[in-house]
């Protein structure tokens, strides 16, 4: 092979694996998810079950929704709100407890939609429900979400 020829396939092979880890990391930074578009994802995913929920129609078939909202919840953890993370360094502890702890009270009560559900416990659905959305509320108020 002529050094011609040699050069021009590591040149062809470099431009080839530039674009290749180029679109990985585009890939990548589409699977991150920004909590303004897993909130709204959550909302989305509450929506449907409400008047199920509300009304005692909800069972077993919409625990498998509300297992959904379950992940996103999780997801949501760990991706801080704008408001903590641009905090001060003496503010922002206390701001990232909160959050976290707001959203582990949040987790149980899906937790606790997806087993009342399951069990067709209405009461128990719509107790969990209401937890839910005092939370959702707490939180947008607190981290202007």
């Amino acid at each position: 092979m002529s050094l011609q020829k040699f050069a021009l396939c590591c040149l062809i092979g470099s431009f080839s694996l530039l674009a290749h880890m180029g679109l990985t990391a585009r890939a990548y930074a589409e699977e991150v998810r920004t909590l303004e578009a897993v909130m709204g994802l959550m909302g989305r995913s509450l929506g449907p079950l409400v008047k199920p929920i509300t009304q005692g129609t909800a069972g077993p078939a919409q625990a498998a929704q509300v297992h959904q909202l379950l992940a996103l919840t999780v997801e949501a953890q760990g991706i801080l709100p704008d408001v903590v993370r641009e905090a001060s360094a003496d503010d922002r502890p206390v701001l990232e407890a909160r959050y976290i702890e707001l959203m582990q009270d949040l987790t149980k009560a899906v937790q606790e939609l997806e087993t009342a559900l399951t069990n067709s416990d209405v009461n128990a659905a719509r107790s969990a429900l209401n937890e839910m959305v005092r939370l959702r509320g707490i939180g947008h108020d607190e981290f202007r979400l």
